[in-house]
């Protein structure tokens, strides 16, 4: 005897398919995605699983059933972006860099061990955890700004995050500091791009020094958190690059 149940999951598995295509759009406003499948088919508002998150151009494999589609993840051996999670991390050598005096100073592309180039693919939000060690060089109370910045080795670039260490009246004696925040790409497009930490002294008379070791290391990880769709509560306050 048959089980009705049975049969009736039967048939239904036995209507969907797994088509490939392409993601061609994405709308920032209502998160609707549209796919491009292969013969060139068009859909809007595909759903997606929860451990992948759309980015245009990736390559993506689709579960269609009926007037459903649903994206399973993206494909190919380097999906680039749509890996999430950390899209880049920064280390300098360990060293004193960056000493300002009033100037807004970057640390130098040679004094990285890693500098990479990110993909920021539009329509995202990224996390940016820094790390770093800093001092005056006598010892007055001294307020200095660090800053990370769109570009390499630059004071001019858009700025993304904005930390105010107060460094003590210790002149020589290092602390470490550890910030996170966040920002976004609402371009319109893929935005490849380094970014800068730049320090400068704001209050007080030392010079203003960032510091790296092995136990304080100067490093910057950039994550891809989300859509801004995702995260729009989020999105709507904070810059773009």
């Amino acid at each position: 005897m048959t089980d009705p149940l049975a049969a009736a999951v039967s048939a239904q598995a036995s209507d969907v398919n797994l088509r490939q295509g392409s993601v061609t759009a994405i709308d920032l406003t209502t998160g609707a995605v549209t796919v491009t499948v292969q013969g060139g088919n068009v859909s809007k508002n595909v759903g997606w699983l929860q451990s992948y998150t759309p980015v245009i151009g990736d390559d993506v494999l689709i579960a269609v059933n009926g007037q459903s589609w649903t994206i399973l993840g993206a494909t190919g051996a380097a999906p680039g972006p749509a890996a999430r999670g950390e899209i880049g991390t920064y280390f300098a050598i360990p060293t004193t860099v960056a000493a300002s005096s009033g100037t807004e100073v970057a640390i130098p592309s040679a004094s990285y061990t890693q500098e990479p180039v990110l993909a920021l693919p539009n329509g995202h939000v990224f996390r940016v955890a820094v790390n770093f060690g800093a001092y005056p060089s006598v010892g007055t109370a001294s307020l200095t700004t660090v800053r990370v910045r769109v570009g390499a080795q630059t004071i001019t670039g858009t700025q993304l995050l904005f930390l105010n260490p107060n460094l003590g009246p210790f002149g020589g004696l290092v602390a470490g500091y550890s910030y996170v925040g966040f920002f976004k790409n609402t371009s319109g497009v893929l935005v490849s791009t380094k970014l800068s930490i730049t320090n400068q002294r704001t209050t007080g008379s030392a010079t203003t020094n960032l510091y790296g070791d092995a136990n304080i290391p100067i490093q910057m990880v950039v994550e891809d958190f989300g859509t801004t769709f995702r995260h729009a509560g989020l999105a709507a306050n904070i810059v773009s690059v």
